[in-house]
């Protein structure tokens, strides 16, 4: 929790720079771990080449121009697919951190 209170801290003292430091580096807004594994319909997330696979796949399925989909697709969509994947992204590198830290 100690990188939560220091995450806390940092937005009180300046939180104008705090929110740019955080909102340029994720897209994923408020999106939850949780969320982007059903997003994406993933369990295993440390399997980085089924999520690559299922990633491509959602946004292959949502392609407006992709003459397999006949002018169907949503860019909404395809945007919510990024932010899950960024979001998986995101976990997995704090758990990298927490690992090296100790």
């Amino acid at each position: 929790s100690s990188g939560i209170n220091a995450e806390y801290l940092a937005a009180k003292q300046d939180p104008e720079k705090w929110m740019k430091a955080t909102s340029i580096s994720r897209n994923f807004g408020n999106m939850t771990f949780d969320e982007a594994k059903k997003i994406l319909d993933v369990e295993d997330v440390d399997d980085k080449e089924a999520l690559e696979a299922k990633v491509e796949r959602l946004l292959q399925m949502n392609d407006k121009k992709d003459p397999k989909n006949k002018g169907c697709g949503s860019k909404y969509i395809q945007d919510k697919v990024l932010n899950a994947k960024e979001r998986i992204e995101f976990e997995l590198e704090q758990r990298q951190e927490k690992r090296a830290e100790g």
